[in-house]
């Protein structure tokens, strides 16, 4: 795949096709639902979607709404949109984007970058010495001094700085993640099959959370978005975290998770990020195909 993607970008450039397309860093899910709303609920849901969706207020700061505004006028030159997320995972809100309505004549494109991770990080050192699924409860607060007394003991890691999330999700006795629900998050914990105790904070977190816990069924929710304005005590998230890690339902949602997460790995067996078909694919484009020939060209 290294050495493929700078052949395929001078094929593009020869064949005088090269056309922009727009990464979309949030979910398809997401999208759909917000341009569903900006038509005005132009058609019904389908029946897995609840009716009442998480509300808009408070997801967004001006700043952000008018950023997002003046990106719409480059965003109508790309010929599609590319998104960081597999079928397996949210395929019937891409067939739904890719709806004239919806989207015009634009392309719908999938990609997933999950990389298993070898790193010797001290993070996942620790995680060697535990059993698979440790599930110990702790009760701790933070005062000072409490990170070296948590080390101490063995029964964790405070981190304050950035850590290898992607190698940690993939680690066997990593048994579940409490994520605010930023897309990439959902998409590494996804791939990895650990579920998901979900708090949003902003944003298309709130969304996220409902793709994540009603329709993929992969994961809980920590406190419900309409109550993001009350304080969330310490025996609410544990009262969350042994639901995942210890009830029927959370041994359920694990469930999904692992066979969730063992299909899209699957699926990217052959291909890496991108399987053949789908590099074939990103060469359609409305006024005209590249043929196989002329991609057996190139390579040659």
């Amino acid at each position: 795949m290294t050495l493929l993607w700078p052949l395929l970008f001078r094929m593009l450039l020869q064949s005088q096709m090269l056309k922009p397309m727009c990464f979309q860093c949030i979910s398809a899910f997401s999208i759909f639902i917000y341009l569903w709303e900006a038509f005005g609920k132009p058609f019904p849901l389908a029946a897995e979607i609840p009716k009442e969706l998480p509300s808009m207020e408070g997801c967004f700061t001006f700043e952000i709404m008018n950023f997002s505004a003046h990106q719409y006028e480059f965003a109508k030159t790309a010929a599609g949109d590319l998104y960081n997320t597999c079928r397996l995972t949210e395929g019937t809100y891409l067939d739904l984007l890719a709806n004239e309505l919806m989207n015009g004549s634009k392309r719908q494109w999938t990609m997933n970058r999950h990389k298993n991770s070898n790193s010797p990080d001290r993070y996942l050192e620790w995680l060697d010495k535990q059993a698979p699924h440790y599930r110990k409860v702790r009760r701790a607060k933070l005062p000072q001094g409490y990170e070296e007394r948590v080390e101490a003991m063995g029964q964790g890691m405070v981190v304050g700085d950035w850590a290898p999330q992607q190698g940690i999700l993939g680690h066997l006795t990593t048994g579940g993640f409490m994520s605010h629900c930023g897309w990439n998050s959902c998409m590494e914990s996804i791939t990895m099959g650990v579920p998901i105790a979900a708090w949003p904070m902003h944003s298309d977190q709130p969304r996220n959370c409902l793709l994540v816990t009603q329709i993929l069924k992969v994961g809980l929710v920590v406190t419900e978005w309409e109550h993001r304005e009350e304080l969330v005590t310490s025996s609410t998230i544990e009262k969350a975290l042994r639901r995942l890690m210890t009830s029927k339902e959370g041994n359920d949602i694990r469930k999904n998770a692992v066979e969730l997460g063992n299909a899209i790995r699957r699926s990217m067996d052959d291909g890496g990020l991108l399987a053949w078909s789908s590099i074939l694919s990103l060469l359609v484009l409305p006024d005209r195909f590249i043929s196989r020939n002329e991609v057996y060209n190139v390579l040659s």
